[in-house]
């Protein structure tokens, strides 16, 4: 299973975990019993649509036993339109229950016009905004860079930082975009929870670095 086809991420009381590809109850379950109690599933597609399986995802994480379900949203720069594109998004989960809208910026075929780009995200997270919703970001802090360059536009929203260096703390988080602190972190891709292969998150830094392995011991992370 790829990372680029559907994605979930699923976080728990220190960790998390990303899925992509549909997730089946029982896998949910078998999260909670480990510990994870907030899922968070790709809601759009950086080609311009709804992730097919978000409203699936959303009802499994709740069926499976997590306390609270966002989603999360790779915007289709190229595509234009971005508050069509969140109007889009929230009307395909007007029957869904979910918190956040985690916004993905990453380079995928963004405007090298920096200035273009920082409006493309100021319009996408004021259009969350409009439809009652909490927006976040979550990006690289290179890329972040390329993108927008030194901004700090949005720095009030919550970060989900990605640094894929195995180490459950924040120890390595450097600021960037005007944000001083995160609040979750992407630290592991590609590893093996309760059967299933997956990426994962935290967003608080573990107790003890020995409690990754009771999180992820349906297999433990290699």
């Amino acid at each position: 299973m790829k990372f680029l086809i559907f994605c979930l991420a699923v976080v728990a009381t220190y960790a998390a975990v990303g899925i992509s590809y549909p997730t089946r109850i029982t896998d949910i379950k078998c999260m909670v019993q480990v510990g994870y109690t907030l899922a968070i599933p790709r809601g759009y597609c950086s080609y311009g649509g709804i992730d097919p399986n978000v409203v699936a995802n959303i009802q499994s994480a709740w069926d499976g036993g997590m306390k609270n379900v966002d989603v999360y949203m790779f915007p289709c720069v190229h595509c234009g339109k971005p508050k069509e594109q969140v109007d889009q998004l929230v009307k395909a989960l007007s029957s869904s229950n979910y918190g956040k809208i985690w916004l993905d910026i990453e380079v995928f075929r963004w405007s090298r016009d920096q200035g273009v780009n920082r409006q493309f995200i100021l319009d996408i997270v004021a259009q969350v905004q409009a439809r009652g919703k909490e927006p976040g970001i979550l990006t690289i802090k290179d890329n972040w860079e390329k993108i927008v360059g030194n901004w700090d536009g949005v720095k009030d929203l919550p970060l989900w930082y990605i640094h894929h260096d195995k180490d459950p703390y924040f120890d390595d988080f450097k600021p960037f975009g005007g944000w001083s602190k995160p609040t979750m972190k992407q630290f592991a891709k590609d590893a093996a929870v309760c059967w299933q292969t997956v990426c994962l998150n935290l967003f608080q830094p573990m107790i003890s670095r020995y409690a990754l392995q009771d999180l992820t011991k349906y297999p433990t992370v290699d």
